[in-house]
């Protein structure tokens, strides 16, 4: 979500798969942030299957009420690992798409946050749905929007997801302005659930193949 964390259904905004494991794009950031990244610096940005030992990341990304403040404040500490051993069964199985983010693989043990695509029945019909976080010290770098766009990239390649949808709660300025960006279409404001809690988010539809800006 670019700011906090933007997710739906009683899924979870963070990670993607091991698919292509090989597709890892290169960025061009430069953006001055906090003066460790300099004016016209390359950094090569790319996104990485999630693993067992990302548990402390998802620990900073869920119990932390900056990320989650969208999503109806930070989640318990117990049952972290679980989730993320979850994960990494369903990235590896090929169901979901659970990507952490690395801002610079020069530095590879420096996790950004993530972002994932999944698909889950909603009517009786398949929905695929993306969501990311990104940790609060490494916000405003355009990190979010840039993995957003590999991974909708990744989808356009693989061909199977079709329409992707997000639902980022309406107050995520953020994550709102990732979706418009990259050639989201907005489609209105709905409830949706994460964790329990019932959310009011705003929904954007996307089709990879033909409106990925």
């Amino acid at each position: 979500m670019g700011g906090a964390a933007s997710v739906v259904t009683a899924a979870t905004c963070g990670a993607v798969l091991s698919v292509y494991p090989w597709m890892m794009e290169d960025i061009r950031d430069g953006r001055r942030s906090g003066g460790d990244a300099l004016p016209g610096k390359e950094r090569r940005v790319r996104l990485r299957d999630v693993e067992l030992g990302d548990a402390d990341a998802y620990v900073r990304m869920r119990c932390d009420p900056v990320v989650m403040a969208e999503l109806g404040g930070p989640l318990p500490r117990e049952g972290i690992e679980d989730k993320v051993a979850r994960d990494v069964r369903a990235a590896a199985a090929g169901t979901e798409w659970i990507k952490m983010i690395v801002p610079d693989e020069a530095a590879p043990a420096v996790v950004a946050g993530n972002v994932v695509l999944w698909s889950h029945d909603e009517g009786g019909e398949p929905v695929s749905e993306i969501g990311w976080m990104v940790l609060p010290e490494l916000q405003g770098r355009g990190l979010g929007k840039r993995a957003v766009r590999m991974l909708l990239e990744l989808a356009r390649d693989d061909g199977r997801w079709g329409l992707v949808h997000a639902f980022p709660a309406t107050t995520n300025g953020p994550s709102n302005g990732i979706c418009r960006s990259l050639g989201f279409r907005f489609a209105g404001e709905r409830d949706v659930t994460f964790a329990g809690r019932v959310l009011r988010s705003n929904h954007w539809v996307i089709n990879p193949a033909v409106d990925l800006a």
